[in-house]
Formats: C-alpha cells, sequence, structure tokens
C-alpha cells in the first residue's frame, strides 16, 4: 500500500517539479497533489479520497515514530462519493449455475471459484488461499487477508462441494485479473445483459453511463451478492457481517443492493396487500 503511494508521489514531483518532504506535505501541496491525480491521470472522487487516506496514515505514522512534526496534512481531506452497487440477483446467481459448459474447462473453472464467492461473501485473496487446514466441518475458520480478522464461514451444501475441489486441487485458482476478463465473457454467455448504470465522479461532476450487467461482473461481484442474497433471504445483518469480516454498517453498507421491488414484496408479505 505505501509502496504503490509512494510511487504516486514520485510520479507527481517529477511531473511537477515539486520538492517532496515531511515540511512540505502541506494543505497546498495536498490541493496540487490532488488536482494532478484528478485531471492529468483521470481518477476517480473515489480513488483520489483512498489515496489521500493513505498519506494521512503514513503521515501519521512518521510522526508517531518521531520523523516529523507536521499536522497540517492532516486538515486535507477528499470527499468520498458513495458508489454504485452491482449485485446478481437469485436468478441470474441460477443462471449462472445451470448454463451448460464444457467440464473442467477454463470458464466451468472461472464459473466455481464465483459461485463459491457468491455462497461464502470471500474475498479474491481469501478464496484462492483455501486450504484442507481452513475446513471445519460444514465450515471454514480463517484469517482474512486484509484485515487479519479470523472469520467463521458456514457452508452451504453446495459451497462444501466446491470447497473440497479446491482443496483437492480440481477447482484451479486463476489471477484475479484474468478471472475477472473470463467472468465478462461468462456473463455474456449466461445472458446477464440487464442495464446497470456506472456512475463516477470526478472533482464533483457525475459522469455516467449505462452497460449490460456482464460488462461489470468482476470476483467482488460474489461477495457482494452474497451480503445482498443473505440479507433478502432472511439472515440478520449482524450475522451477515460476523461472516464477511464487516465490524460497522457504514461500511457493510456498501455491499448491499437491495432494490425497491424486493423492498416492496418483504414490505406486503409481512403487512399484507398487494406487491405492485
Amino acid at each position: 500500500m505505501y509502496a504503490t503511494a509512494a510511487r504516486h508521489l514520485r510520479e507527481f514531483a517529477q511531473a511537477s517539479k515539486y520538492a517532496i518532504d515531511f515540511d512540505t506535505s502541506t494543505p497546498t501541496f495536498g490541493d496540487r497533489y490532488t488536482t494532478y491525480r484528478l485531471h492529468k491521470v483521470k481518477l476517480t472522487d473515489n480513488t483520489v479520497a483512498k489515496q489521500v487516506l493513505t498519506l494521512k496514515r503514513f503521515l501519521r505514522w512518521a510522526r508517531d515514530r518521531g520523523y516529523t512534526n507536521a499536522t497540517s496534512f492532516d486538515r486535507l481531506t477528499w470527499k468520498r462519493q458513495e458508489p454504485d452497487i452491482m449485485t446478481l440477483t437469485a436468478e441470474e446467481v441460477a443462471a449462472l449455475e445451470q448454463l451448460a459448459l464444457p467440464s473442467g474447462g477454463y470458464l466451468d473453472n472461472a464459473r466455481q471459484l464465483f459461485l463459491l464467492a457468491c455462497y461464502t461473501g470471500l474475498r479474491y485473496s481469501d478464496l484462492v488461499s483455501i486450504r484442507a487446514e481452513h475446513v471445519r466441518g460444514n465450515a471454514l475458520r480463517l484469517v482474512m487477508h486484509k484485515t487479519r480478522d479470523i472469520v467463521t464461514v458456514p457452508l452451504r451444501p453446495e459451497a462444501v462441494a466446491l470447497v473440497a475441489q479446491l482443496v483437492a486441487g480440481e477447482l484451479r485458482p486463476i489471477a484475479n485479473q484474468v478471472l475477472n476478463r473470463y467472468l465478462k465473457e461468462l456473463g455474456e454467455r449466461a445472458e446477464l445483459a440487464a442495464p446497470v448504470e456506472v456512475v463516477r465522479y470526478r472533482a464533483g461532476h457525475r459522469e455516467g453511463e449505462t452497460l449490460p450487467k456482464w460488462q461489470r461482473l468482476t470476483c467482488h461481484t460474489g461477495r457482494r451478492t452474497f451480503a445482498t442474497l443473505a440479507l433478502e433471504q432472511g439472515l440478520r445483518p449482524e450475522l451477515v457481517m460476523k461472516i464477511t469480516g464487516h465490524k460497522s454498517w457504514a461500511s457493510f453498507k456498501r455491499y448491499v443492493n437491495i432494490t425497491a421491488d424486493v423492498v416492496s414484496k418483504e414490505f406486503h408479505r409481512v403487512y399484507g396487500g398487494g406487491g405492485g
């Protein structure tokens, strides 16, 4: 994380001729840096906000260890825009499950990995790291790569079978970027063509385009799909958060995409009346 941030700073320093050290890490530097990342590198507000947060964490780390007394950079903020959340419906997951593919081929392998993400809510890094020692009966117990937290993930029958294949080497891990490319091909074959709007913000300006759902399909869609479908099917939010490893609703809600149709059906299931 910090190595990437350092590379970004070197690129900025070379392009802007700005001398970067602890003493020049001021809000003025922050303004110039964010402007460069937005308009020259063409990043979105959310990416810039994430990079600013990384720099602030590094400077706080350096200050705690006596490398600098600078505090002015702490005042720099960049507003994060709530991203659009794309998940698959239960029907779309079923379409992937039922899609006819040659057994053991690259698309079948990609499908099984993605379905395991949909069944467990695991991130890609945790998914491909599953080992026999993580299996505890009909559950997984492992340390999440991103947070280093220990989670216990209950396994539905379909997931038990896929985990067994993964542990046995019958289901092959695929590089994340390659898997995401395969998933788009898989989604197109399964006709996951519902239109979804992709909204991005740059310097507060909204940019939107509409794409078929398959074009936005990534492994992380599986994690979001798990969270959304688990809630729709009646699992309590605190239990879903325990499985996914989220500690706050603020972070968890970015994984949830409860549609208006689902809200209407659930409301009328509880209170009666038509579901229109």
